[in-house]
């Protein structure tokens, strides 16, 4: 599964549309549209449907918005998490180098 394509999905169903999403990451809609329904195409199902000039999330959809929604904000906790290991590895670091030159004093 390709995760940009999942992104992009979850993106469009938090923020209600292809526009809005497409503004705020950045893409054109019928670009955001598009790699969606590679996404669908891959899964085998539909994951929005068109509700007048709007989409909808199908039943599968929910789905995978629920999925996608618990992989993203474990991606953002991995991220602070790493990032906290590395600050951690720099201040040991440090404190190591600190001690070894107080020690060759």
């Amino acid at each position: 599964m390709n995760f940009k394509h999942l992104y992009y999905f979850w993106m469009a169903a938090r923020t209600g549309g292809m526009i809005r999403a497409g503004q705020r990451i950045h893409i054109t809609p019928q670009t955001l549209s598009g790699q969606i329904k590679v996404l669908e195409a891959r899964l085998g199902c539909q994951l929005f449907e068109r509700a007048g000039r709007n989409v909808q999330l199908t039943e599968a959809g929910h789905v995978a918005a629920g999925y996608a929604e618990e992989i993203f904000l474990l991606g953002e906790e991995l991220e602070g998490a790493l990032k906290n290991y590395a600050k951690a590895s720099r201040n040991d670091d440090m404190r190591a180098r600190s001690v070894a030159t107080a020690r060759a004093d």
